[in-house]
């Protein structure tokens, strides 16, 4: 079964261990983000079976053109675990975002 919500408390844990799996990043890195960037209001879980299979981060920007300030969304931080490959989880994740949003 999938579900897809907004993070919640005591998650990270999982979180950083998808995040290694899927990028590859270093520990620093990903201490640096969860440290000093993550916040769960502004993050996007799907959960297959109740495990955490893909995240994404969503960042409040403002667009700044000559014809004004826009207020938008930057998707930041949008991975799934290698396990779940091939199983269109991202596309999933990024549709719910999408509605999620507007």
């Amino acid at each position: 079964m999938i579900e897809i919500r907004p993070a919640g408390e005591n998650e990270v844990a999982e979180q950083r261990e998808i995040w290694k799996a899927g990028f590859g990043d270093p520990p620093a890195y990903i201490d640096l983000f969860y440290t000093h960037r993550y916040k769960k209001e502004e993050t996007l879980l799907l959960l297959k079976d109740k495990a955490i299979a893909a995240m994404l981060t969503l960042w409040p920007v403002i667009l700044v053109t000559p014809g004004g300030e826009y207020p938008s969304t930057m998707l930041y931080a949008i991975v799934r675990h290698p396990q779940y490959r091939h199983q269109q989880l991202a596309v999933k994740l990024l549709h719910y975002a999408h509605h999620y949003l507007y």
